[in-house]
C-alpha cells in the first residue's frame, strides 16, 4: 500500500490480527526495509495488528529531497502514525529505526511502550564500532578492501554483499551517526523493552546496559548467541521476549 506523508511516496504494509485493537508499528534499520520484517510480523499478527513502513530513502519509500537528520525521519513517522490514525501502539525500532522509537518514545500521547532492538542513539565510544559505521557510511568500495572478518559483520548489519548506500543519503547517515539522544532516553516514561544480542559487533551489548540505566521504566532482555539482528538470527526467542512484552499490562 502506498500513502503521501511529508510530501513523498510511502510504502507500507499491515498484517491484521483477527482478534487484537492493539497495534505495533516496527521501523528498520538503516539500508534495510520493511520485506526484512514480514515473517516476523506474520507471526506477531496472531495476536496483534502489525504495520511496517519503508522509511524515505528505502525501499520503495523517496528519498527525501533535502539531507535529514534524525529528527526529520521522526516526524515522518509520527506524521505517518496521524494519517493512519494508529493507537494503542507500541513502537519498535531496530539499529537506526530505533533511533525514531527513542524520540517517539518521549510522546506518551503517541504510543504507550517502546521496544529498542540493538538500538543506535548512544555515542559510539569503541574504535571498532567507529570504523564498522564509518566504512558503511563510505559504502561497497571501501568494503570490498575490508579483510573477510569485517567485511561479514558489514554484510551481516546491511542485509547483503551488494550494499551500496545510495549517494543522496551519504549526508543524512553522517548527521544521524552522530546524533546523541542520550537526553530524549533519559526522558521516555512509558514501558520500554531493551531487547539485544549478546554478540552484537556493530553496538555492543554495553549499549544496552547504559540504554537500561538511562530509561527509568525499562527492561532489558538479551537474546544468547545472536548478533546485531536478532530477529533474523533467533526469530523464535524474539517472538517468545516481544509477545510476552506485548501482553504485560
Amino acid at each position: 500500500m502506498q500513502i503521501v506523508v511529508s510530501n513523498l511516496l510511502t510504502n507500507y504494509k499491515i498484517f491484521p490480527s483477527p482478534k487484537s485493537k492493539e497495534n505495533i508499528l516496527i521501523l528498520h534499520g538503516w539500508q534495510n526495509n520493511l520485506t526484512i520484517w514480514e515473517k516476523t510480523s506474520y507471526e506477531l499478527s496472531k495476536s496483534i495488528n502489525v504495520i511496517l513502513v519503508d522509511l524515505p530513502g528505502f525501499g520503495q519509500t523517496q528519498i527525501p529531497p533535502d539531507s535529514w537528520d534524525i529528527f526529520d525521519y521522526a516526524n515522518f513517522v509520527e506524521t505517518f502514525i496521524k494519517k493512519l490514525s494508529l493507537d494503542n501502539l507500541t513502537i519498535a525500532g531496530h539499529s537506526f529505526g530505533g533511533r525514531i522509537a527513542l524520540i517517539l518514545g518521549t510522546k506518551a500521547k503517541i504510543c504507550k511502550k517502546v521496544i529498542l532492538i540493538d538500538s543506535a542513539g548512544l555515542p559510539i565510544k569503541d574504535f571498532k564500532s567507529k570504523f564498522l559505521l564509518t566504512a558503511i557510511g563510505f559504502g561497497k568500495p571501501i568494503i570490498k578492501i575490508l579483510p573477510k572478518p569485517l567485511s561479514k559483520i558489514i554484510f551481516d548489519f546491511v542485509g547483503s554483499s551488494d550494499y551500496k548506500m545510495a549517494k543522496e543519503l551519504l549526508p543524512t547517515f553522517k548527521k544521524i551517526v552522530l546524533t546523541d539522544l542520550t537526553e530524549h532516553a533519559k526522558k521516555i516514561k512509558i514501558p520500554t523493552l531493551i531487547l539485544w544480542g549478546d554478540r552484537d559487533e556493530i553496538l555492543p551489548i554495553t549499549h544496552a546496559k547504559k540504554f537500561k540505566e538511562l530509561i527509568p521504566h525499562a527492561t532489558l532482555r538479551i537474546v544468547w548467541g545472536a548478533g546485531h539482528s536478532p530477529h533474523t538470527e533467533k526469530p523464535e526467542k524474539f517472538l517468545e521476549i516481544v509477545t510476552e512484552f506485548l501482553e504485560q499490562n
